[in-house]
């Protein structure tokens, strides 16, 4: 069973507490300022992903947060998956979106692969990530960057757009096919 967003956002506005963050951003009235956002969804019993930010200011009337330093964690069997961490971000509740930007770094505990990028969205009905900025992944000491990528949130079936790789001196191809 999904639990909805709109509900959980209700549960934010009542439980929160007042905090300076940076006022004005959105359109939509601020609602309410949080210390400590921790938002999830729970399927079957079991946390599929977590959002936490150390504050946000949620806007009731467009349905939007802006997130201080939030994290995405995702996954997979009761186990951390994936995390990826940024300066900012935004969340839109009716569109299911999360974007973070500035320094975006994540780390896929199930890939063995590491992304950073300045701006990453993550659609949470999709299962998605994305962007259309410039990232590097660094996997098994290989290198790869490129401007464009899509992903599922724990950093597997990665589809990069423009990319460019370096292998270290001591790697070849052969031994990159084969690391997993």
């Amino acid at each position: 069973m999904k639990i909805k967003l709109s509900l959980l956002l209700l549960a934010l506005v009542l439980a929160g507490c007042s905090d300076d963050l940076s006022r004005g951003k959105s359109g939509g009235g601020l609602t309410q300022e949080v210390k400590g956002l921790r938002l999830y969804e729970l399927q079957s019993g079991e946390k599929e992903w977590i959002i936490l930010a150390d504050k946000a200011a949620l806007y009731e009337k467009d349905q939007t947060g802006d997130l201080k330093n939030p994290v995405i964690e995702m996954r997979k069997n009761k186990k951390l998956a994936a995390r990826i961490t940024s300066e900012k971000g935004r969340i839109d509740f009716s569109k299911k979106l999360v974007t973070l930007e500035r320094s975006v770094e994540g780390e896929s505990k199930t890939e063995q692969v590491e992304l950073k990028t300045e701006l990453l969205n993550y659609d949470i009905d999709a299962e998605k990530i994305w962007t259309d900025s410039s990232i590097q992944l660094r996997q098994y000491g290989v290198l790869v960057k490129g401007k464009g990528f899509t992903a599922k949130p724990d950093l597997s079936e990665i589809e990069i757009k423009n990319q460019e790789t370096t292998l270290p001196k001591n790697v070849s191809p052969a031994k990159v096919n084969n690391a997993k």
